[in-house]
This record gives C-alpha cells, sequence and structure tokens, in this order.
C-alpha cells in the first residue's frame, strides 16, 4: 500500500512539473527512476497488458475456433492445470462484463437526453 502511493506520488510530481506547476521532482530523480523503467503513465502499462491479452485471445480463436476461453479447470477438455487458459478466460469474462456495462450506461444516457431540463 505503501510503495504504490510513493509511486503514484512519484507520477503526480513528473505530471505537474510536465505541465509547467510547482514540483519537488528533480532531475536527478527522473534519471534515476528512468533507469528502473519506472513507467511514467501507468495509463500505458494498462494499455500495453490489455494488448498481450488481446494477442492471446487471437492465438486461443486460431487454435479452438471461438472466443469462448473456460474460465474453470476441468471444463470441457481443458487440462486441470491450464492456468494460462483460466486467466484468458477470466479476462475474457471481465471484457464481456464491460461491454454491457457501457452498452447499458449509453442506452441509460440516449433515455435520460429525451427528458425536459436533462
Amino acid at each position: 500500500k505503501q510503495l504504490g502511493e510513493w509511486v503514484s506520488n512519484q507520477r503526480k510530481k513528473y505530471r505537474l512539473l510536465n505541465e509547467g506547476e510547482m514540483s519537488s521532482m528533480m532531475e536527478g530523480r527522473i534519471g534515476r527512476l528512468n533507469e528502473i523503467d519506472f513507467v511514467w503513465d501507468a495509463s500505458l502499462k494498462n494499455v500495453g497488458a490489455w494488448e498481450a491479452k488481446l494477442a492471446e485471445l487471437i492465438a486461443y480463436k486460431a487454435k479452438h475456433g471461438d472466443c469462448n476461453v473456460p474460465q474453470n479447470h476441468g471444463h470441457c477438455n481443458v487440462p486441470q492445470k491450464d492456468e494460462v487458459n483460466k486467466q484468458l478466460g477470466r479476462w475474457v469474462d471481465k471484457q464481456r462484463q464491460q461491454y454491457q456495462l457501457r452498452k447499458r450506461a449509453r442506452s441509460h444516457q440516449c433515455r435520460m437526453s429525451g427528458l425536459p431540463s436533462w
């Protein structure tokens, strides 16, 4: 928890510095963090992880002919120790859940926009 807060604080100071605001971030700190491949923009790290999972899903589809990745061991013909597909299955499930949430939100937004004074 403390490390996560520290990392977040470093990113905030760096962002402020780049925006021309007051910041205690110094060039020496930036250099030292760059030496360890510090990720300054966490959203870019997440994009890379998402792209990696998408590549796994594409490979899975090429091999199995569908995107119905099992989430549980022992499901269908998935070996009991197929941890990679289990993690991919969970990721696919989460993507489907997020897709449905966005779809519902858009539907609700369209319906609300028809109300007076909205």
